[in-house]
């Protein structure tokens, strides 16, 4: 409610009760061993040293969002694409997402694969990690990221798509990265 001067007097938030039953979805095969289980510096960088890709963690919470009679769900981790060649094996990373959904009406009640892929280098060199995923209201999915490589600084990049469409087109650089970067950090936690 608002006073007068349309300051806020009180606040609420409605909280409505969302259950939805576990279920298991097979999604296409990936690797999630980046560099073996101490990945403290896996990912390659520009001056010869290397990126703390954080292991095999998925950064962020999947993502909900109801369109129409749907419930979307996007989810993305960081994938090694190189699973032969060493001990541990070399690393190049790339993006794998998910979305799936959840039909409140017809459906059978429960959740489903609607989409899912990989956002890699075209070019099979840089390495992309750290993804952060959201889908709006219009049915646009983004993706930002980091991205480097040997040759490559570390650098913000982002893709986006529609729910209709299969694939996210080839990403953009956001931020260009100018140099290596320190104490082998670079990019957590965006969103």
């Amino acid at each position: 409610s608002t006073s007068g001067d349309n300051y806020a007097e009180s606040f609420s938030l409605d909280v409505m009760p969302f259950e939805i039953p576990k279920t298991t979805i097979e999604v296409p095969d990936f690797s999630s061993n980046i560099n073996g289980f101490f990945a403290f510096s896996g990912i390659p960088l520009i001056d010869g040293g290397s990126l703390d890709p954080l292991r095999e963690l998925i950064m962020n919470y999947p993502e909900l969002r109801k369109i129409g009679d749907d419930v979307f769900a996007v989810g993305a981790w960081s994938s090694n694409e190189i699973t032969e060649g060493g001990d541990p094996p070399p690393v190049r990373t790339a993006i794998r997402w998910v979305i799936l959904t959840y039909n409140t009406v017809t459906g059978p009640n429960e959740w489903s694969l609607y989409q899912s892929g990989k956002v890699e280098d075209p070019e099979l060199v840089k390495s992309f990690w750290m993804p952060s995923i959201n889908i709006d209201s219009l049915g646009e999915v983004s993706l930002i990221f980091s991205g480097s490589s040997s040759h490559d600084p570390a650098s913000l990049y982002f893709t986006r798509k529609r729910l209709s469409e299969p694939e996210f087109p080839e990403p953009i650089v956001l931020t260009p990265g100018t140099t290596g970067a320190q104490y082998g950090r670079w990019g957590d936690y965006f969103s």
